[in-house]
């Protein structure tokens, strides 16, 4: 019996050992697992769409894998949080954790960087104009000025590489005098467009199909991005491919959500971010639309004639057209304070002729 009553007494004292001790055991292994970081997302693009797919999303889904899913993110995609004008605020007040700005939305706010949107500057890619981007942001504070309310992951420049028309490719100078054509890039489209002899056209993306469709211009300035998503395709059949501006894509973190950030994410994120990251978006967004975009307008029954600018002609409208806007973008911020600008112009100048990218599809770090 004293035996049993021991044994009792034992089991009795481990059963409150335990009570005791399991509660804190449950609480340790839930501090040394901690909880997802949730960014919150404010995309301007529908889910699914090419510029998400081949785009944002990309860097979104590697920061996932990277970090083991210590990094998530809510999505709102197709302005559910943020509408296009709003990005770059909604990022710098923590409305959003993350976006991805499209700059023809946000004129004037970054004039520095918006060489890239300058005329028919002759980028060989997008993605070696989204990497030469970078490479200024690296070596001009000025540049890195503009953006130090935020915390930059990459950038990408789109590259407005085709006019599409319902009846006539451009062939000449001559070919523009008097057409209305719809000003796509940045603030200094439309005054490329009357040096060229056109009648610039601008309106909300919103309404450009219709208007396209009803005549109320003949062409528009578009990226395959562009053409797709609007479906300009089933209005217009001639193609003039010809390198006539580029706009700027920043992918920015809030500043505070950032620093809250443990350092080993910051690194992981950073790993995933930078030059190659530039340099692969620009290639997998712009430059390899044009095969995904001949083979949906082909596959949908829809005729396309073609036709390239030759590089003699070329010059003819760079000299008309491109360098007194050139000229006129180095004045106006020589004007407001930033006598670096022409040396910045100067450096995208050389960088075109020297800078090829090091990124080939399917590489990850």
């Amino acid at each position: 019996m004293k035996t049993n009553g021991k044994r009792f007494l034992l089991i009795s004292i481990c059963l409150v050992l335990v009570s005791i001790v399991l509660p804190f055991m449950v609480t340790f292994g839930k501090e040394t697992t901690p909880s997802p970081i949730v960014l919150k997302y404010g995309g301007v693009n529908p889910e699914g769409s090419w510029p998400e797919i081949y785009g944002h999303k990309l860097w979104r889904d590697d920061v996932k894998k990277a970090t083991g899913d210590r990094v998530t993110f809510e999505e709102y995609n197709a302005q559910t949080l943020v509408k296009t004008p709003d990005t770059w605020r909604s990022v710098e007040t923590g409305i959003a954790d993350v976006t991805s700005a499209t700059h023809v939305a946000l004129p004037g706010l970054c004039p520095l960087s918006e060489v890239m949107a300058l005329p028919f500057l002759p980028f060989k890619s997008s993605a070696q104009a989204s990497g030469i981007l970078w490479k200024l942001y690296e070596e001009f504070p000025s540049i890195r000025e503009e953006f130090k309310v935020h915390h930059v992951t990459h950038f990408v420049i789109g590259l407005g590489n085709h006019i599409i028309s319902r009846n006539k490719l451009f062939k000449t100078m001559d070919d523009f005098k008097g057409v209305k054509i719809r000003a796509t890039g940045g603030a200094l489209a439309p005054e490329q467009l009357k040096l060229l002899g056109a009648v610039p056209v601008t309106m909300p993306v919103t309404e450009v199909y219709l208007n396209f469709q009803k005549g109320v211009m003949d062409a528009v300035v578009g990226n395959w991005d562009f053409t797709i998503f609007t479906k300009l395709y089933e209005v217009g059949q001639y193609y003039t491919y010809v390198p006539v501006n580029g706009f700027v894509i920043s992918s920015l973190i809030n500043k505070a959500k950032w620093n809250s950030l443990p350092q080993d994410i910051q690194q992981i994120i950073n790993k995933q971010s930078g030059l190659w990251r530039s340099e692969e978006l620009g290639y997998q967004q712009f430059d390899s639309a044009f095969d995904r975009a001949k083979k949906l307008i082909k596959d949908q029954g829809f005729q396309m004639t073609e036709y390239i600018v030759s590089p003699e002609e070329m010059q003819k409208w760079i000299k008309v057209s491109a360098y007194p806007l050139w000229d006129k973008w180095v004045k106006d911020n020589t004007a407001k304070g930033h006598p670096e600008s022409q040396k910045i112009l100067d450096r995208v100048l050389q960088l075109i002729e020297t800078y090829n990218p090091g990124y080939k599809p399917g590489y990850k770090p």
